[in-house]
């Protein structure tokens, strides 16, 4: 019989904020595995729904690659969203630690737009998306791409259930500024040695290909469904190398007001510095 093995800590989120980088850097780390792949288990998210009820045994099962001398994480950035999660990882990971990666709001709420564009789920301007949020959010937790990035309300959920000491709180900005020092203090809050390894892996953007027309993506997958034939050639062929179109100042604008209230409060919880975030 197969040991049950679980994660030592997990990359909670944030979506669309460098946790893939991050969890690349650490899993660099010969001390540190992490599956590639978001695993889904805590949440109810899309086709994942089931997960949860395949049990330990299944997520266990995730991490049977990883070697006795290292220590075992994951990274699902939805968990930091769904607010059932938290309650979910205590209960079945009592001493599990938490790593949290923030990045500017403003940028990580237009960075979820183009996601959403790219799989086919958003077909609106980003403008109207914004602008017509609350309303939309109603019919599909998914559009709630500010929401997202009101990172204080996230913390204070995670904080009904875990102490502060319980987690570590990074920013994209600060890891691409300097690697080592985010490096090194992420690696003593897990209590695993430093290795130079990490320092030496430069993964720290992830490349978008915008569809050239988002419409036809919107309506092929509604059509057909996300896994299909279709869609899959679709995103094969319906694509350009075009980076996203800038902010309008307008939008820009708005944005940078509308989170101010929420990182003042990030920043109080957490400890970190985030004026950068108000230029």
């Amino acid at each position: 019989m197969n040991k049950i093995q679980t994660p030592n800590f997990i990359i909670v989120g944030t979506m669309k904020s460098g946790t893939s980088s991050l969890a690349d850097l650490l899993s660099s780390n010969n001390n540190i595995y992490i599956p590639e792949k978001e695993l889904h288990f805590f949440d109810n998210f899309g086709g994942y729904k089931k997960r949860w009820n395949y049990g330990l045994d299944w997520y266990s099962k995730q991490f049977l690659n990883a070697e006795e001398n290292q220590i075992i994480g994951e990274k699902t950035p939805t968990y930091s969203y769904l607010k059932d999660v938290p309650d979910r990882i205590l209960k079945t990971l009592p001493d599990i630690k938490l790593i949290w990666i923030f990045r500017n709001p403003v940028y990580r709420t237009y960075s979820n737009y183009w996601h959403a564009v790219i799989n086919g789920t958003e077909n609106k301007s980003f403008t109207y998306a914004i602008n017509n949020e609350e309303q939309r959010m109603k019919k599909n937790v998914w559009f709630g791409y500010k929401k997202r990035s009101n990172y204080a309300e996230q913390v204070e959920n995670y904080l009904k259930y875990f102490n502060l000491n319980k987690m570590h709180f990074i920013t994209l900005e600060d890891l691409k500024e300097n690697p080592e020092k985010i490096l090194r203090s992420t690696c003593t809050f897990l209590d695993v040695n430093f290795d130079k390894n990490m320092l030496s892996r430069n993964k720290i953007s992830n490349k978008s290909y915008l569809p050239k027309s988002k419409i036809l993506r919107y309506y092929l997958r509604k059509l057909f469904g996300p896994n299909s034939i279709i869609v899959k050639i679709d995103k094969k062929i319906n694509i350009t190398k075009t980076p996203y179109p800038k902010m309008s100042s307008n939008e820009l604008d708005f944005l940078n007001k509308y989170f101010q209230k929420s990182n003042l409060k990030l920043q109080k919880l957490t400890g970190l510095d985030l004026s950068h975030w108000n230029n």
